[in-house]
């Protein structure tokens, strides 16, 4: 049976300049400047802990940690007000579980978070599985999460190659690719051209539909 997963941020969830914004005021509070450019050529799809080793390699693990929790802290402070979906997920997560497409969400963000705007969104119930950042030990582009999340979809999908990966990110276009699935980019967050490697690209989540995500495993 094929099946469809989810990145959560920049792809079901309209928040990827919220964990910017409170990457930067945690660093900040080091003496640390993270620039926009940079978090969005170079960072997107990283887990915290990914992200922190990559901008401060060599800093002691607890002290990332602290990091870590202040920028948790912040996001938490930012998002009070509820991050939004972006246009098209409800339809499209809805029409999916309607056609009983098995759906996983796949991210480096934490589990708290993601299963707390899928419960806002109305959602949490169409997905079979969550995998966040404490439940593998690598972060994307590493096809960790995606093999996790392929395990524990367990007798509803025979292989990876039935599945379709929904990414806004070339790390995770990577991640999946690499676990041996479709990719499907979606330009939220990074233009078209930087998701050329994804199987096939839109423009945003709202111009896919259900025939148009399984065409892509040949299943349209």
């Amino acid at each position: 049976m094929p099946a469809v997963l989810f990145d959560f941020n920049g792809v079901l969830v309209d928040d990827e300049e919220l964990h910017f914004e409170a990457f930067r005021a945690a660093l900040a509070e080091r003496g640390v400047v993270l620039g926009r450019e940079r978090y969005y050529a170079e960072l997107l799809g990283f887990d915290d802990a990914g992200l922190l080793e990559a901008v401060l390699p060599g800093v002691a693990p607890r002290e990332l940690e602290e990091i870590a929790s202040r920028k948790a802290a912040e996001y938490a402070r930012r998002s009070a007000s509820e991050p939004r979906p972006f246009d098209g997920v409800l339809g499209l997560v809805r029409a999916l579980y309607a056609a009983s497409v098995p759906m996983a969400v796949v991210s480096g963000a934490l589990g708290h978070e993601v299963r707390s705007a899928l419960g806002r969104f109305g959602i949490a119930d169409c997905f079979r599985c969550i995998v966040a950042s404490e439940d593998v030990d690598r972060c994307k582009p590493d096809p960790a999460g995606y093999l996790e999340a392929l395990r524990r979809l367990g007798d509803l999908v025979r292989s990876a190659a039935e599945c379709v990966a929904i990414e806004d990110s070339p790390a995770g276009i990577a991640a999946a690719k690499a676990a041996g699935m479709r990719a499907i980019g979606v330009a939220h967050t990074v233009p078209r051209e930087q998701l050329a490697q994804a199987d096939l690209v839109a423009a945003s989540v709202a111009d896919l539909d259900v025939r148009a995500v399984l065409a892509v495993l040949g299943e349209g």
